[in-house]
C-alpha cells in the first residue's frame, strides 16, 4: 500500500476507533498467546505479581490522594464539597480491581475438568 492511499483511507475513517480496535486485537493476541502457551502455574503467577504490583499501585495513589486533601487549598475546598478521600478511593479502586482480575482469570484459565 502505498502512502498516498494510506493517506486517504485514514482520512475517510476514525483515527480514535482505529487504535482502540488495534489495541484491542493486542489484547486479543497476547490473551490467546498466553492462554494457549503458558502453563496454568505461570499464569496464576502472573496473576499474583500483577495482584501485587497493581494493589501498591492503589495504595500509593490512595496516599497521594489524602495528601492533597489535607495539604492543599484545593484539597481542602474539594474536601468539605465531600469529595472521596484517599480510602474512599482505595476501596472503590480495590473493588474495581478484583472484578478486573476475576474477568482475566476467566478469559486466561482454562478451567480443570476435574473441578466440576
Amino acid at each position: 500500500m502505498k502512502a498516498e492511499d494510506i493517506n486517504k483511507r485514514i482520512s475517510e475513517i476514525s483515527i480514535e476507533r482505529l487504535d482502540g480496535y488495534q489495541k484491542m486485537f493486542d489484547r486479543i493476541l497476547l490473551y490467546s498467546l498466553a492462554a494457549n502457551v503458558l502453563p496454568k502455574h505461570q499464569l496464576e503467577n502472573t496473576i499474583e505479581f500483577a495482584d501485587k504490583v497493581i494493589k501498591r499501585t492503589i495504595d500509593l495513589d490512595a496516599k497521594n490522594r489524602t495528601k492533597f486533601l489535607e495539604e492543599t487549598k484545593e484539597g481542602r475546598l474539594a474536601k468539605m464539597t465531600d469529595e472521596p478521600d484517599g480510602e474512599g478511593f482505595r476501596l472503590h479502586y480495590l473493588k474495581t480491581w478484583e472484578f478486573a482480575k476475576e474477568m482475566i482469570k476467566s478469559n486466561l484459565l482454562r478451567p480443570d475438568n476435574s473441578d466440576d
